[in-house]
């Protein structure tokens, strides 16, 4: 199984999408990418998705079989 995280990234012409071995790797790339000054660090990952989500953010992940 991979996860597939795809990202409506407001600075990008088109959506992000990556893949991450585990559930925890989407939310590793999430706060690295997006969040890499650690201003939302003592964020739980719904939380960290809902103020990115207000700065234009969209985020939808899934598991896919492989």
């Amino acid at each position: 199984m991979v996860w597939e995280l795809t990202t409506a990234d407001p600075s990008a012409g088109e959506p992000v999408v990556t893949r991450h071995a585990t559930y925890d790797e989407v939310f590793d790339h999430i706060r690295a990418t997006y969040d890499p000054g650690g201003y939302y660090a003592d964020e739980g990952s719904g939380s960290l998705q809902n103020y990115l989500h207000g700065e234009g953010y969209e985020f939808d992940y899934r598991e896919l079989d492989t």
